[in-house]
């Protein structure tokens, strides 16, 4: 007597998941002589592979009495099984509907499916089933699963053959073809199995040609990216993509630092490479172009400065300084000075050319607009940098220094008409012989026309 255990083959894609018996359905397969019959008393689970091997797998096709299934209809299911090993048994199962054993094809119901009562013998090779299936009432799809022996009749467990086989079905309606979408990005494999309905089931796609189903990334129009994979299932890989030169990359910061060898040329740089050779510390990771400026007294983002914007001030206006050290503590505020048409903010109060006409030009006939002092109605002659020409001999202040200096004055640019005493510049002096000419010309051709 041989027990045969069914156990449920890894890796087949095309069956759907949770449509096994349930465990501890016993199934006893005796092949004894050519008569054998099944017994009570073993373990029937999805496939026979446990006990039985060393024949040949046999091939298995489930077709229906009707090409066409209404909602509720009861059809019959021709199971047929190919085999060189003259006998053949099954365990069937449906996920949706009902299986019925019909009569005189030596099948039985039990938990969770069909299987046989006997080993049946084959007919030029293969052995037939039929099995009536009842579909539900709503229209919608099956998926029928097989597990199958060939067995050869000895008596053994050797030269037995297991194998299963799988078909879907359409109900109440005419039915399409759906691939299992295992990623959920919308594209289905042939490998990773199919089903047929009426309406889209949750985890298939009718859409084929993912060429990796475990990966919601990679599937037919996806972007490109370089990474070594074929991400858009063209067949090719990095495709289209810019490729470059990189350098070596001794901090792992991604820039490469001058004169560093060698080079490699990719879409994207690999592992101990980077950009450009622009690194001016390729031995610090927090040093590269680009990095964000710390005060540690090192140049961060290569640009020739040490902690600019980096290092603490303190004050406004002529008032502001930077610290002499990262220290929070180490910055003291500038002293203010008397406010003055400059069009910046010399006593530091936050407002620049905030007074009247006579303590900012030192004419009370005089106004400050945008850092010149101007009769009413004159329009200031504009200087560089935004502001305008002083008068009074002062020009405007430039804040910036470095640390613990006091702001630099600007260059005076243009001319101030505005009274006050600024000496006038080549330019002033040049416009003022120029006018002079012009007017000496002008009154002597009036004489000689008189």
């Amino acid at each position: 007597m041989v027990l045969c255990t069914f156990n449920r083959p890894s890796g087949l894609g095309v069956r759907p998941s949770g449509l096994g018996p349930a465990a501890g359905l016993a199934l006893v397969l005796v092949l004894a002589s050519a008569t054998a019959e099944a017994r009570k008393g073993g373990i029937a689970s999805e496939g026979c592979s446990g006990c039985h091997s060393g024949g040949a797998a046999p091939t298995v096709a489930i077709t229906s009495s009707t090409p066409m299934i209404a909602a509720g209809q009861m059809v019959t299911l021709s199971v047929n099984i190919t085999t060189p090993e003259g006998y053949a048994g099954l365990f069937m199962s449906a996920d949706v509907g009902t299986l019925t054993s019909l009569a005189g094809q030596g099948t039985q119901l039990i938990a969770g499916g069909l299987t046989h009562t006997g080993p049946k013998k084959a007919v030029n090779g293969v052995t037939t089933f039929q099995v009536g299936w009842t579909a539900p009432a709503a229209p919608g799809g099956v998926n029928v699963n097989v597990w199958a022996l060939g067995a050869n009749g000895d008596g053994s467990a050797r030269g037995d053959g297991p194998g299963s086989g799988f078909e879907a079905f359409a109900f109440g309606c005419a039915g399409t073809m759906y691939y299992r979408d295992f990623d959920g990005d919308g594209f289905g494999a042939e490998t990773s199995g199919y089903t047929r309905s009426c309406a889209t089931p949750k985890y298939y796609a009718n859409v084929l040609g993912d060429c990796n189903d475990n990966d919601e990334r990679i599937h037919p129009g996806a972007a490109e990216v370089c990474n070594k994979r074929d991400d858009n299932c063209n067949g090719m890989v990095d495709e289209g993509l810019p490729i470059l030169t990189y350098h070596v990359d001794g901090d792992g910061d991604g820039y490469g630092g001058p004169g560093n060898a060698p080079t490699v040329m990719d879409c994207a740089p690999p592992k101990g490479y980077g950009v450009g050779t622009a690194d001016c510390d390729d031995k610090n990771p927090t040093v590269y172009p680009g990095a964000p400026e710390l005060c540690d007294y090192i140049d961060n983002n290569c640009n020739g400065q040490v902690d600019e914007n980096a290092r603490a001030s303190c004050g406004t206006g002529w008032c502001r300084r930077l610290g002499e050290s990262c220290s929070s503590t180490s910055c003291t505020p500038g002293a203010p000075r008397a406010e003055i048409c400059n069009d910046f903010d010399d006593d530091c109060d936050g407002v620049p050319d905030n007074g009247t006409g006579l303590q900012l030009c030192g004419d009370a006939g005089l106004t400050c607009v945008s850092g010149a002092c101007v009769k009413a109605g004159t329009v200031p002659a504009p200087v560089a940098d935004g502001g305008a020409a002083a008068s009074g001999g002062t020009s405007p202040i430039d804040p910036s220094g470095a640390a613990g200096e006091a702001p630099r004055p600007r260059e005076q640019v243009g001319c101030a008409f505005a009274g006050g005493g600024a000496a006038p510049s080549a330019f002033g002096f040049a416009l003022a012989f120029t006018f002079a000419g012009l007017a000496f010309f002008v009154a002597r051709a009036r004489r000689r026309r008189r």
